[in-house]
Protein backbone atom coordinates (compact mmCIF):
# COMPACT_ATOMS: atom_id res chain seq x y z
CA UNK A 1 0.00 0.00 0.00
CA UNK A 2 2.84 2.42 0.82
CA UNK A 3 4.51 1.68 -2.50
CA UNK A 4 1.28 2.38 -4.36
CA UNK A 5 0.82 5.63 -2.44
CA UNK A 6 4.39 6.66 -3.25
CA UNK A 7 3.84 5.87 -6.93
CA UNK A 8 0.65 7.97 -6.94
CA UNK A 9 2.57 10.91 -5.46
CA UNK A 10 5.25 10.47 -8.14
CA UNK A 11 2.50 10.30 -10.77
CA UNK A 12 1.06 13.59 -9.54
CA UNK A 13 4.46 15.26 -9.95
CA UNK A 14 4.90 13.80 -13.44
CA UNK A 15 1.36 14.83 -14.41
CA UNK A 16 1.95 18.37 -13.19
CA UNK A 17 5.15 18.59 -15.21
CA UNK A 18 3.46 17.21 -18.30
CA UNK A 19 0.05 18.86 -18.06
CA UNK A 20 0.89 22.23 -16.49
CA UNK A 21 4.56 23.14 -16.79
CA UNK A 22 4.94 22.01 -20.40
CA UNK A 23 1.36 22.03 -21.73
CA UNK A 24 1.38 22.29 -25.52
CA UNK A 25 5.14 21.71 -25.82
CA UNK A 26 7.32 18.65 -26.19
CA UNK A 27 9.22 17.65 -23.07
CA UNK A 28 10.65 14.67 -21.24
CA UNK A 29 7.78 15.01 -18.73
CA UNK A 30 5.29 13.66 -21.28
CA UNK A 31 6.70 10.16 -21.91
CA UNK A 32 7.45 9.74 -18.20
CA UNK A 33 3.86 10.76 -17.36
CA UNK A 34 2.41 8.39 -19.96
CA UNK A 35 4.55 5.48 -18.82
CA UNK A 36 3.67 5.94 -15.16
CA UNK A 37 -0.03 6.57 -15.90
CA UNK A 38 -0.22 3.45 -18.08
CA UNK A 39 1.51 1.36 -15.43
CA UNK A 40 -0.73 2.60 -12.62
CA UNK A 41 -3.86 2.18 -14.74
CA UNK A 42 -2.90 -1.42 -15.48
CA UNK A 43 -2.20 -1.90 -11.77
CA UNK A 44 -5.67 -0.60 -10.86
CA UNK A 45 -7.36 -2.83 -13.43
CA UNK A 46 -5.52 -5.98 -12.27
CA UNK A 47 -6.68 -5.53 -8.68
CA UNK A 48 -9.92 -7.29 -9.57
CA UNK A 49 -7.99 -10.55 -10.06
CA UNK A 50 -6.13 -10.66 -6.76
CA UNK A 51 -7.70 -8.27 -4.29
CA UNK A 52 -10.69 -9.61 -2.39
CA UNK A 53 -13.37 -6.94 -2.02
CA UNK A 54 -16.88 -6.94 -0.57
CA UNK A 55 -19.60 -6.56 -3.22
CA UNK A 56 -20.23 -2.87 -2.47
CA UNK A 57 -16.53 -2.01 -2.64
CA UNK A 58 -16.17 -4.01 -5.85
CA UNK A 59 -19.08 -2.08 -7.38
CA UNK A 60 -17.46 1.24 -6.44
CA UNK A 61 -14.13 0.04 -7.83
CA UNK A 62 -15.76 -0.99 -11.12
CA UNK A 63 -17.52 2.37 -11.41
CA UNK A 64 -14.26 4.25 -10.75
CA UNK A 65 -12.20 2.21 -13.24
CA UNK A 66 -14.83 2.33 -15.98
CA UNK A 67 -15.38 6.06 -15.40
CA UNK A 68 -11.65 6.68 -15.59
CA UNK A 69 -11.28 4.76 -18.83
CA UNK A 70 -14.30 6.53 -20.36
CA UNK A 71 -12.81 9.91 -19.38
CA UNK A 72 -9.47 8.96 -20.93
CA UNK A 73 -11.18 7.85 -24.16
CA UNK A 74 -13.26 11.04 -24.34
CA UNK A 75 -10.16 13.20 -23.76
CA UNK A 76 -8.31 11.46 -26.58
CA UNK A 77 -11.34 11.72 -28.87
CA UNK A 78 -11.57 15.47 -28.21
CA UNK A 79 -8.10 15.88 -29.73
CA UNK A 80 -9.11 14.34 -33.06
CA UNK A 81 -9.36 16.85 -35.90
CA UNK A 82 -13.04 17.29 -36.86
CA UNK A 83 -12.56 19.90 -38.33
CA UNK A 84 -10.41 21.11 -35.41
CA UNK A 85 -9.54 19.54 -32.05
CA UNK A 86 -11.74 20.60 -29.10
CA UNK A 87 -9.14 21.59 -26.50
CA UNK A 88 -11.75 22.74 -23.96
CA UNK A 89 -13.37 19.30 -24.04
CA UNK A 90 -9.94 17.70 -23.78
CA UNK A 91 -9.11 19.69 -20.63
CA UNK A 92 -12.48 18.82 -19.03
CA UNK A 93 -12.21 15.09 -19.79
CA UNK A 94 -8.50 14.96 -18.94
CA UNK A 95 -9.19 16.57 -15.56
CA UNK A 96 -12.02 14.09 -14.93
CA UNK A 97 -9.60 11.27 -15.80
CA UNK A 98 -7.17 12.49 -13.14
CA UNK A 99 -9.94 12.65 -10.55
CA UNK A 100 -11.77 9.41 -11.31
CA UNK A 101 -9.14 6.74 -11.71
CA UNK A 102 -7.10 7.14 -8.51
CA UNK A 103 -10.33 6.76 -6.52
Amino acid sequence: MRIEASLLVLQSILSYGSDVLTFGRSSSWKPADRLMASTLTLWQVTKIFWLKMPAFELALWLIAVISGLVCFYQAQTALLPRPIPDFDAFVRWHTAWHVSLPL
